[in-house]
């Protein structure tokens, strides 16, 4: 079979982050789901990553405090080609 035009199918991972209060490499804070999945994208394509897919969860645990490094619950997830983990892995997501 040919195929003209096809474009090489490289293998995909999901990461996932574990935002914080204000200290995100995106320079986010608390803003509404997407706005920050904008702006997560906007970063990562900054950094050479292409993100085919953003999900965002209530599904992390928030610590007890106020500070910019304290997590607030909300997990972001990205879709990313698996030659990009170590890239992703330098802005503190973690293999999912």
């Amino acid at each position: 079979m040919i195929c003209s035009g096809c474009e090489k199918i490289r293998p995909t991972v999901w990461m996932e982050y574990h935002e914080t209060g204000c200290s995100d490499p995106w320079f986010g804070n608390n803003t509404e789901a997407i706005e920050t999945e904008k702006k997560v994208k906007e970063f990562l394509k900054k950094n050479d990553v292409k993100v085919f897919d953003v999900e965002l969860s209530s599904d992390g645990i928030p610590e007890a405090c106020f500070a910019c490094f304290c997590k607030t619950g909300r997990i972001i997830a990205c879709k990313v080609k698996e030659k990009d983990v170590e890239t992703m892995e330098a802005f503190g997501f973690q293999s999912r």
